[in-house]
């Protein structure tokens, strides 16, 4: 693992309350959520981001390749005209409703270069046993 001080890196991989990639601690976001005001995931950030004080001098850890990959399929929310793909979530659930699933092989040796990344989607039959 790396250590790194949070507000020193300076790119999109060093955001303390990004919602889709970091470990945070239960306890202190209940307290830091009951005293924000937010409508959705974008202004729910942006509030935490209020808190930069008091976690100024923590580090991070991360590896030294990422373990997590967020793809923007499609947007779900019209809050922020953030990084999002031109798939409706009407079409996803029919391709559900249809049988199938994200073919997520893909990823299996996929480093990614960035916390957001458009990557071609691929559907498979999903398994009859699948859990839903």
């Amino acid at each position: 693992m790396l250590e790194f001080k949070w507000f020193e890196e300076g790119n999109e991989w060093s955001d303390p309350w990004s919602l889709d990639g970091q470990v945070l601690s239960t306890a202190e976001v209940r307290v830091l959520t009951r005293l924000s005001d937010f409508k959705a995931p974008n202004t729910y950030e942006a509030a935490l981001k209020s808190f930069n004080d008091i976690v100024k001098g923590r580090l991070g850890l991360c590896y030294s390749e990422s373990k997590i990959l967020n793809l923007p399929i499609n947007r779900v929310q019209s809050e922020a005209l953030n990084i999002s793909g031109n798939i409706s979530p009407e079409f996803l659930l029919s391709q559900w409703n249809d049988g199938m699933m994200l073919d997520t092989g893909m990823l299996e040796n996929h480093i990614p270069q960035s916390p957001h990344e458009e990557l071609a989607l691929k559907f498979k039959k999903r398994p009859l046993a699948f859990p839903c």
